[in-house]
Order: structure tokens, then C-alpha cells, then sequence
């Protein structure tokens, strides 16, 4: 089980911090809106995952985008989140979006967790939630769909973002940075999208 960045450091952090700033205008409800019942059914799948044995099998198969691994790992993910449909009696499309919380929940987590073996300070590595507002939307889309990993002058752009924050400059730290940061970004997409369900 995972300590140093359990819900209530990571994922719960980014999504207090207004992080939402990257989330559409127009979004009404927050998960300030959510009682505490909802936040834990919310992240039942991303709770589980933090306490399977596969955690960094998971997270690492997510973050790097791993099609192969991700299909081998699937059983240990169905049995988390079978788990939780069961417990919560999910219809619709629940388990697909709390599935998509709990992944890239536990791979932001995960990589989070590499920043601090590598030496970042827990505080310095949390102020890459403070960047994300920085970023234009066509930044953000970049990191949606992936483009970001090949686009050198997004990547000058974060570190500009990560460097006004107060995030330590250094070219070492930032592929993993960088993934943080798509992870975010797209967490608090998900997040949105299960806030939106449950509110429709």
C-alpha cells in the first residue's frame, strides 16, 4: 500500500488547489459539491489500486501508455473495480469513468512518487498543480491527446510554467515533471466527467 501519496495528498490536493482552472468554464459543479459518500465512491477503484499488489505494474503501464501490459494487468483491475461496482451497485457508465479516475490517479500518484526518490521535495512537487493554470488550452489539448511528448516548444512552455511557480529547474527531473503533469491534467478531466454524471 502506498504512503507518501495517498488520496489525500495527491489526487484530493490537485483537485483543491483550483486545478479546475483547466477544467471548461462553464463546469457548475466541483468536488466541493460532492458529499463525502460520493467523493469515496468516486475514487472506490482509485482507493483499490493503491492497495493492490500490482500498483506500480498499473501506474507504470498507464503513464508509459502500455497497450500490451495494460491487457495483462486487466484482471487485477477488473477484480478492484467488480469490487466496487458490486459494493456501489454502478449502472451506466460508472465504472468506466471511476476506472479512468483510478488510473490515471494512481499513475500521477506513482510518478509523483519517483520525483521524491529522485530528491524533490514534497511541497516543490505538489507546485506542479499551480502550473497547470499557466498552460494555454491548446497545451492542455496537447496533453490530452499526447502530442506533447514529441512538441519541443510545449515543453519549453511547461518548464517556463513550472519554473514562475517555483518548481526546481532542473532538465533531469523534467520527463517525469512532464508526465505529472498530463496526469493531472488528466484527472481533473475525469474527475469532471464523473461530477457531471452523477449531476446530469
Amino acid at each position: 500500500e502506498t504512503d507518501m501519496f495517498a488520496r489525500s495528498t495527491g489526487l484530493a490536493a490537485l483537485l483543491a488547489v483550483g486545478a479546475f482552472a483547466c477544467a471548461p468554464a462553464f463546469a457548475q459543479k466541483q468536488v466541493s459539491d460532492l458529499s463525502e459518500a460520493q467523493e469515496n465512491e468516486m475514487y472506490c477503484v482509485y482507493d483499490g489500486i493503491g492497495k493492490s499488489d500490482a500498483y506500480y505494474e498499473i501506474a507504470e503501464a498507464y503513464a508509459t501508455d502500455d497497450a500490451v501490459a495494460m491487457d495483462a494487468l486487466s484482471e487485477d483491475i477488473g477484480v478492484v473495480s467488480d469490487a466496487c461496482s458490486t459494493k456501489y451497485n454502478w449502472q451506466g457508465d460508472k465504472e468506466i469513468l471511476a476506472v479512468g479516475i483510478g488510473l490515471v490517479g494512481t499513475a500521477a500518484d506513482a510518478k509523483m512518487e519517483e520525483l521524491l526518490d529522485m530528491g524533490v521535495e514534497e511541497a516543490k512537487i505538489l507546485l506542479i498543480y499551480s502550473a497547470m493554470p499557466k498552460l494555454t488550452d491548446a497545451d492542455v489539448d496537447a496533453f490530452f491527446d499526447g502530442t506533447w511528448a514529441t512538441n519541443v516548444a510545449l515543453k519549453q512552455r511547461a518548464a517556463a510554467a513550472l519554473k514562475s511557480v517555483g518548481y526546481p529547474e532542473d532538465p533531469k527531473l523534467l520527463p517525469t515533471t512532464l508526465t505529472v503533469l498530463q496526469m493531472s491534467i488528466v484527472s481533473v478531466a475525469t474527475v469532471q466527467d464523473w461530477i457531471d454524471y452523477v449531476f446530469q
